[in-house]
């Protein structure tokens, strides 16, 4: 006798990665290591080094936690910033040798969290950037920092570890 197994959308999800979102494909580089990655753990902790950062933290979403729910309960993890309550207009990229527009903050893809923010896939080009809400809730000020960690996925996981590296590490935590 054959069997029909009926599943749910959210166990389809959780099984099938999406490679393309907002009209946009994904970097193949990025689907290859989140389909590596095994754990059932929603996050990984990794440490993001470069000229410019020692250690930081970076929380990578594994499959598991890119395709689950976020805090608002209203879109998934690596929809965080481009379906967030932000005034896009007001995003700046943190270095001006390094412009982003605010179209390619708008499409992009939510792939990590920090202390400060979000790191994300610009998916116009397949760089990887770290947003960050600089805003001051008391002035009623919003600010929001983009800035660029690497060129491409490759390129971003040559500089990130699963342990420290040195002794040298950002002032944040996750605590």
């Amino acid at each position: 006798m054959n069997r029909i197994r009926i599943i749910t959308y959210r166990q389809f999800r959780k099984n099938n990665m999406i490679t393309e979102y907002l009209g946009r494909k994904i970097p193949q580089a990025y689907l290859d290591f989140i389909e590596s990655k095994t754990s059932e753990e929603n996050m990984e902790m990794m440490y993001f080094n470069n000229e410019k950062h020692n250690n930081k933290k970076i929380k990578l979403y594994t499959k598991n936690g890119l395709l689950s729910n976020s805090y608002d309960k209203k879109s998934y993890w690596y929809e965080w910033i481009s379906k967030g309550d932000y005034t896009f207009e007001k995003v700046k990229a943190l270095h001006t040798e390094e412009p982003i527009s605010i179209d390619e903050v708008k499409t992009c893809f939510a792939i990590a969290d920090t202390y400060e923010g979000n790191v994300f896939i610009n998916l116009h080009d397949g760089s990887i950037w770290h947003f960050s809400d600089d805003s001051d809730w008391v002035n009623d000020i919003d600010l929001y920092h983009c800035e660029k960690y690497a060129n491409s996925f490759a390129d971003f996981l040559q500089k990130i570890s699963l342990k420290p590296i040195g002794n040298k590490f950002e002032s944040e935590d996750f605590e």
